[in-house]
């Protein structure tokens, strides 16, 4: 349920619909928090409320979120999972408006294998708040392509 009601909140945001997408993002909270209930140990349920919780403006609930998945799927443990994580840390960081480390942590994962590409951070609009920051321009460019 969590990812139905998250996708509601996303699609009107974008719409501007700011009363349904906070009750969607309500909602999308409340199946994550079950979900992190019902497996603590789990970084996928973690990763999903951080970034429900960003785009409430929770933010230090976010960021501890986020932290916590980071901790329980480093890429040391997991090449492949490890890095998808990481995609959500930066994710819930450009949520918040932390440009500089979003930035940071898809310069790493673009420097190393994972699943991110310059292609994805061009047309996924979970980027837009990083899009006029020269800092992501010079990213694109350096990884591959002019934005």
């Amino acid at each position: 349920m969590w990812s139905k009601y998250f996708y509601i909140g996303y699609a009107r945001k974008a719409l501007r619909d700011e009363a349904g997408a906070g009750a969607a993002f309500l909602k999308a909270k409340t199946a994550a928090e079950e979900q992190v209930k019902r497996s603590p140990d789990v970084e996928k349920p973690h990763i999903q409320l951080a970034k429900v919780l960003a785009f409430l403006g929770e933010r230090d609930a976010a960021l501890a979120e986020a932290q916590r998945a980071a901790e329980l799927l480093p890429e040391s443990k997991d090449a492949f999972g490890g890095p998808e994580v990481m995609e959500g840390v930066a994710q819930v960081y450009a949520i918040l408006g932390e440009k500089d480390r979003a930035i940071e942590v898809l310069n790493g994962l673009l420097s190393r294998p994972s699943a991110m590409t310059v292609e994805i951070l061009k047309v996924n609009p979970v980027w837009d708040p990083l899009r006029d920051d020269p800092e992501f321009q010079n990213l694109l460019t350096k990884y591959g392509g002019k934005a």
